[in-house]
């Protein structure tokens, strides 16, 4: 059994200067996929093209406005 969590990776990425991202819900297939072609393939190449994918979405991805908590009581 994998103990392996996106968190790990996420955690990874961050503390050897690569920018945090979001994985997405709609992406998630993808994310799949990419991992089980390296699996398969050893190549790690379209796992990482999926996350600078997921990196320019992220940071191009509109800001909700922000809910001070003030305003809900």
């Amino acid at each position: 059994m994998c103990c392996w969590r996106k968190e790990n990776e996420f955690y990874y990425l961050m503390t050897h200067d690569y920018p945090p991202l979001v994985l997405f819900e709609e992406d998630k297939k993808t994310y799949y996929m990419a991992l089980t072609a390296y699996d398969k393939t050893g190549k790690i190449d379209g796992f990482l093209m999926f996350l600078r994918e997921q990196m320019v979405k992220t940071w191009k991805r509109k800001k909700r406005p922000t809910v001070k908590l003030n305003m809900l009581l």
